[in-house]
């Protein structure tokens, strides 16, 4: 993430982030979570905040979310993470740095994906 920031990009939290990190943070390290008590969680997600901004989302997502969940064939799991790529779409968000890059392989006519 350093050398994008010295590249120039501006990185951005999406609010969907922003909740499965609570999800995450608050889940028991048992349970694959980090185990944090919800205070802290909620310190660490403003810290964060103070160094990627959170664009909200826009009116438009869930339209957006619907014609590609239809355009795409999306079932199941699979629907959280069109959520993220229709709000890519409507804020004109054109990368998605992830953990995950084989989540959104279908979409890289829409949206370039570079994996951590």
């Amino acid at each position: 993430m350093r050398v994008m920031i010295d590249e120039g990009y501006e990185l951005l939290l999406a609010p969907q982030c922003v909740y499965e990190f609570y999800v995450v943070a608050t889940r028991p390290v048992e349970q694959n979570g980090l185990g944090c008590s919800p205070t802290e969680a909620m310190q660490l997600l403003q810290n964060v905040a103070t160094i990627f901004p959170v664009l909200e989302d826009a009116q438009s997502t869930p339209q957006e979310w619907q014609t590609l969940c239809k355009n795409y064939g999306i079932q199941g799991k699979q629907a959280h993470d069109v959520r993220l790529v229709a709000w890519m779409v409507r804020q004109n968000v054109h990368e998605l740095l992830t953990l995950n890059p084989k989540d959104f392989a279908l979409f890289r006519g829409l949206i370039t994906v570079q994996g951590v």
